[in-house]
């Protein structure tokens, strides 16, 4: 987080509580998709993490901007009305009635702010968060659906420790025990196998129509027409009178290839 500028030291308690002290929250990376959020210092401070980063607010100002560029803004804003209302307040649209309605009705994709607010809970070190948004996670998610791809990538990519949230997504994402059985018996199949990760085709490919045993005409074709996925050097065949009749080799040069730059979020 970044404040925006520097402030004499003071407590909470030397505020004038009358003043309407307000802490702007400039939530998201500094693009057009990040949002701001005003927040009352009474409110903000009932949150350790945020507490830790205002404290101790300036004297005489009756504003302050922080930047939490690493947090989801509709994550944020859940996570603002629990501090001041101690409900979860999702989803914020009309939901159907009937008698299945409002719970489990929302797709993973639907799910997404309250997943994102579960591991902005995380972030923050502040467990009773967690709980709650986990409970409003099991009520409106719809069962025996789908996976989401786009799930999954950020559960188990975003870096950040959740791994209860990562348990909750693969138990219900995979609930079926046929489904569950199958892709868990191939996946450790092909580890062992050495095949996860493997990008190659190879000489016995496993993926075109051809006894197992035999050798893949199609994975030669991609190599004489060009298309190679292999990490192996790219060979072309020559037809038997050009192999007939060689031509005199002509001088070797070597071409240095410039490192490519790459760029650390800092």
């Amino acid at each position: 987080m970044k404040m925006s500028h520097n402030r004499p030291k003071t407590s909470i308690s030397d505020t004038n509580p009358n003043t309407p002290y307000v802490v702007h929250f400039v939530v998201g990376k500094l693009t057009p998709h990040s949002a701001t959020y005003a927040v009352d210092l009474q409110t903000a401070v009932r949150s350790p993490y945020l507490r830790n980063i205002i404290y101790p607010p300036p004297l005489g100002l009756q504003t302050l901007r922080v930047e939490v560029p690493h947090a989801d803004p509709q994550a944020f804003s859940l996570y603002i009305s629990w501090l001041g209302q101690k409900t979860v307040s999702f989803p914020d649209h009309e939901q159907p009635q009937g008698p299945h309605a409002p719970g489990q009705s929302l797709t993973w994709v639907q799910c997404y702010p309250l997943i994102a607010a579960y591991i902005l809970g995380a972030r923050f070190q502040h467990p009773e968060f967690q709980d709650c948004i986990f409970d409003a996670l099991d009520w409106w998610l719809a069962p025996r659906q789908k996976p989401s791809v786009e799930i999954l990538q950020y559960v188990f990519n975003e870096g950040v420790p959740v791994p209860k949230l990562k348990c909750f997504v693969v138990d219900r994402m995979f609930a079926t025990e046929m489904e569950r059985l199958e892709i868990l018996g191939l996946f450790v199949a092909r580890v062992l196998e050495g095949k996860c990760g493997v990008l190659g085709l190879g000489a016995t490919c496993e993926y075109h129509v051809h006894p197992k045993s035999e050798a893949c005409t199609r994975a030669s074709r991609r190599v004489t027409t060009g298309i190679s996925n292999s990490k192996e050097p790219m060979r072309r065949t020559q037809p038997p009178e050009a192999r007939a009749a060689p031509t005199p080799a002509s001088p070797r040069t070597e071409t240095k290839t410039e490192p490519t730059p790459s760029f650390q979020e800092f």
